[in-house]
Protein backbone atom coordinates (compact mmCIF):
# COMPACT_ATOMS: atom_id res chain seq x y z
CA UNK A 1 0.00 0.00 0.00
CA UNK A 2 1.34 3.42 -0.93
CA UNK A 3 -0.18 6.74 0.09
CA UNK A 4 0.99 9.96 -1.45
CA UNK A 5 -0.08 13.29 -2.83
CA UNK A 6 1.59 16.14 -4.68
CA UNK A 7 0.91 18.37 -1.68
CA UNK A 8 1.86 17.65 1.93
CA UNK A 9 -1.70 17.58 3.25
CA UNK A 10 -2.16 13.98 4.45
CA UNK A 11 -2.50 14.18 8.23
CA UNK A 12 -3.09 10.50 9.06
CA UNK A 13 -3.87 7.11 7.55
CA UNK A 14 -5.71 4.12 9.01
CA UNK A 15 -4.90 0.55 7.96
CA UNK A 16 -7.13 -2.32 9.05
CA UNK A 17 -7.07 -6.02 8.40
CA UNK A 18 -10.17 -8.02 7.48
CA UNK A 19 -11.81 -10.28 10.10
CA UNK A 20 -9.08 -10.12 12.81
CA UNK A 21 -6.22 -10.64 10.33
CA UNK A 22 -2.82 -9.12 11.11
CA UNK A 23 -1.54 -6.04 9.26
CA UNK A 24 2.20 -5.53 8.82
CA UNK A 25 3.56 -2.22 7.47
CA UNK A 26 7.14 -3.02 6.49
CA UNK A 27 8.24 0.24 4.85
CA UNK A 28 6.49 2.96 6.79
CA UNK A 29 7.87 6.47 6.18
CA UNK A 30 6.73 9.90 7.33
CA UNK A 31 7.58 13.29 5.92
CA UNK A 32 9.25 14.29 2.69
CA UNK A 33 11.43 11.96 0.63
CA UNK A 34 14.90 11.79 2.20
CA UNK A 35 16.81 10.78 -0.95
CA UNK A 36 16.84 11.89 -4.55
CA UNK A 37 18.80 11.10 -7.71
CA UNK A 38 20.30 13.61 -10.13
CA UNK A 39 19.00 13.83 -13.67
CA UNK A 40 21.16 13.69 -16.82
CA UNK A 41 22.25 17.31 -16.23
CA UNK A 42 23.12 16.79 -12.56
CA UNK A 43 20.04 18.62 -11.22
CA UNK A 44 18.24 17.36 -8.13
CA UNK A 45 15.46 18.51 -5.79
CA UNK A 46 13.87 17.64 -2.44
CA UNK A 47 10.19 18.57 -2.33
CA UNK A 48 8.09 19.66 0.67
CA UNK A 49 10.88 20.27 3.19
CA UNK A 50 9.90 22.12 6.35
CA UNK A 51 11.97 25.18 7.38
CA UNK A 52 15.02 23.74 9.16
CA UNK A 53 18.73 23.00 8.74
CA UNK A 54 19.50 19.89 6.70
CA UNK A 55 22.73 18.07 5.96
CA UNK A 56 22.80 17.27 2.22
CA UNK A 57 25.15 14.37 1.52
CA UNK A 58 26.41 13.17 -1.85
CA UNK A 59 26.54 9.42 -2.39
CA UNK A 60 28.54 9.08 -5.63
CA UNK A 61 27.97 6.22 -8.05
CA UNK A 62 30.47 3.36 -8.20
CA UNK A 63 33.85 4.49 -9.48
CA UNK A 64 33.39 8.15 -8.49
CA UNK A 65 34.42 10.21 -5.47
CA UNK A 66 33.41 13.63 -4.11
CA UNK A 67 35.85 16.49 -4.75
CA UNK A 68 34.02 19.58 -3.51
CA UNK A 69 33.43 19.56 -0.66
CA UNK A 70 35.77 16.65 0.03
CA UNK A 71 33.45 15.30 2.73
CA UNK A 72 30.59 15.11 0.24
CA UNK A 73 28.35 16.89 2.78
CA UNK A 74 26.95 20.42 3.01
CA UNK A 75 24.66 21.95 5.63
CA UNK A 76 21.69 23.84 4.15
CA UNK A 77 19.29 26.07 6.10
CA UNK A 78 15.86 26.69 4.58
CA UNK A 79 13.42 29.41 5.58
CA UNK A 80 9.67 29.02 5.04
CA UNK A 81 8.79 28.85 1.33
CA UNK A 82 12.44 29.16 0.29
CA UNK A 83 14.08 27.29 -2.60
CA UNK A 84 17.88 27.20 -2.85
CA UNK A 85 19.27 26.61 -6.31
CA UNK A 86 23.00 26.35 -5.74
CA UNK A 87 23.97 23.52 -3.43
CA UNK A 88 26.64 22.04 -5.67
CA UNK A 89 28.97 19.08 -5.35
CA UNK A 90 32.05 18.12 -7.34
CA UNK A 91 32.64 14.53 -8.44
CA UNK A 92 35.60 12.92 -10.17
CA UNK A 93 36.32 9.47 -11.48
CA UNK A 94 38.19 7.48 -8.86
CA UNK A 95 40.13 5.63 -11.56
CA UNK A 96 43.80 4.88 -11.66
CA UNK A 97 46.00 7.84 -12.65
CA UNK A 98 47.82 5.75 -15.26
CA UNK A 99 44.59 4.72 -17.03
CA UNK A 100 42.87 6.74 -19.75
CA UNK A 101 39.48 7.58 -18.15
CA UNK A 102 37.69 7.91 -21.53
CA UNK A 103 38.90 4.62 -23.04
CA UNK A 104 41.14 2.29 -21.04
CA UNK A 105 42.33 0.57 -24.24
CA UNK A 106 43.55 3.85 -25.81
CA UNK A 107 46.77 4.02 -23.79
CA UNK A 108 48.38 6.98 -25.59
CA UNK A 109 45.06 8.92 -25.78
CA UNK A 110 45.24 9.48 -29.54
CA UNK A 111 41.57 8.57 -30.04
CA UNK A 112 42.40 5.17 -31.58
CA UNK A 113 42.97 1.68 -30.19
CA UNK A 114 45.94 0.27 -32.10
CA UNK A 115 48.75 -2.25 -31.55
CA UNK A 116 50.90 0.73 -30.51
CA UNK A 117 48.78 0.97 -27.31
CA UNK A 118 49.74 -2.59 -26.34
CA UNK A 119 53.37 -1.95 -27.25
CA UNK A 120 53.48 1.07 -24.90
CA UNK A 121 52.30 -1.12 -22.01
CA UNK A 122 54.83 -3.84 -22.78
CA UNK A 123 57.67 -1.29 -23.07
CA UNK A 124 56.66 0.31 -19.75
CA UNK A 125 56.53 -3.08 -18.02
CA UNK A 126 59.97 -3.96 -19.34
CA UNK A 127 61.45 -0.59 -18.33
CA UNK A 128 59.87 -0.35 -14.88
Amino acid sequence: MTLGRATADITYAIARGHDNSAVHLDNLRFGPEATTTTDANGFYAFAYLEPDTYNVQLVPSTGNQPTAPESGQQPVTLAGGQAIGEVDFGVSTAGRPWQNPSNRFDVNNDGLVTPNDVLRIINDLNAN
